[in-house]
């Protein structure tokens, strides 16, 4: 009997067993749910122990007025996400109050506001990510199959940006101020690379290439082959330009990431250490077989323009 079924019935009073507003550790914990594509939030209130005949639920009552039953694995998962959501709105929190201490000390130019406008910036990125990831789940939506439109942005215009404008007014003022200042090289760096995911976001795909291609740089002069900072510049330029269909570039910059993994690999002492990049690196040349022969063509741009997916971290 599924979920849904078995909460009817206990709302019709039909035999089920009793709620209990105790007993569990899991009784009082937070939780997220997804629905249509919205988070909601919720808290666990009851739950019912399993019997013979069905597993255990429990009952949550959601901010929006709604309530329903979850089974264990439902309710875990939903207590991760609000665990990963909470993260993620305090290191927007701590950032922006960081940024408002270090505005009035140094002035809103100032160049020690550099690093405190791109914490803020990332961490509002991570948060759109975040939530994004959920609205990409949304069936309804028809892919497009004409290709990204990459109209050249304003590059100094945040409204080219829509609901990301705020993510990119933050890290444009830390490259400013980098820039101006001559500021710490390898910090601007990351902020190149954020502004790339910012573009990537919101479908200016071209300028994302230039913006990681100026991370790149930066990386390469300060970092050895071995980096994983500088693996994770090569892998979202190889991103951006997977998305225009430049699938030669992609395969170039597919390879690099996957070079500086395996130099790190070689020098790795640590056995979980070496495992993750063993993994990494695995998936990596998986990735340039299909490019190389090519299995991989233009038709997975009209797939990255459906849903354009976070940066993935390696």
């Amino acid at each position: 009997m599924c979920i849904r079924d078995r909460y009817q019935r206990r709302v019709r009073g039909d035999i089920l067993p009793p709620m209990e507003g105790r007993g569990h550790p899991w009784i009082g914990r937070d939780v997220l749910r997804v629905f249509d594509g919205e988070l909601i939030a919720g808290r666990v209130v009851e739950w019912a122990p399993s019997t013979d005949e069905d597993a255990a639920l429990w009952h949550v009552e959601h901010a929006d007025g709604d309530q329903e039953d979850l089974d264990e694995a439902e309710t875990s998962h939903a207590m991760e996400l609000w665990t990963r959501s909470s993260k993620i709105d305090q290191a927007v929190m701590t950032a922006v109050e960081s940024l408002e201490i270090c505005v009035k000390e140094h002035g809103e130019l100032g160049p020690r506001c550099a690093v405190a406008y791109m914490e803020y910036g990332i961490a509002l990125l991570r948060m759109f990510e975040f939530q994004e990831q959920f609205r990409q789940e949304e069936p309804e939506q028809e892919p497009d199959q004409t290709g990204p439109e990459d109209p050249e942005p304003d590059s100094e215009d945040p409204d080219a940006f829509g609901d990301l404008a705020l993510i990119w007014e933050n890290l444009d003022t830390a490259r400013q101020i980098y820039e101006s200042s001559n500021g710490n090289q390898l910090e601007l760096a990351k902020v190149w690379l954020a502004l790339g995911d910012v573009a990537i976001q919101s479908g200016h795909y071209a300028q994302a290439v230039q913006e990681c291609e100026k991370c790149v740089e930066i990386r390469e002069l300060f970092l050895d082959e071995h980096d994983r900072e500088l693996a994770d510049a090569y892998f979202t330029l190889a991103n951006a330009h997977g998305f225009l269909g430049n699938e030669e570039a992609t395969l170039k910059f597919r390879r690099q990431a996957a070079g500086c993994l395996e130099a790190a690999l070689g020098l790795a002492s640590d056995e979980a250490h070496k495992a993750e990049l063993r993994g990494l690196v695995s998936e990596l040349h998986t990735e340039i077989r299909e490019l190389a022969a090519g299995v991989i063509g233009r038709s997975n741009t009209s797939s990255a323009t459906e849903m354009p997916a976070k940066r993935q971290k390696i």
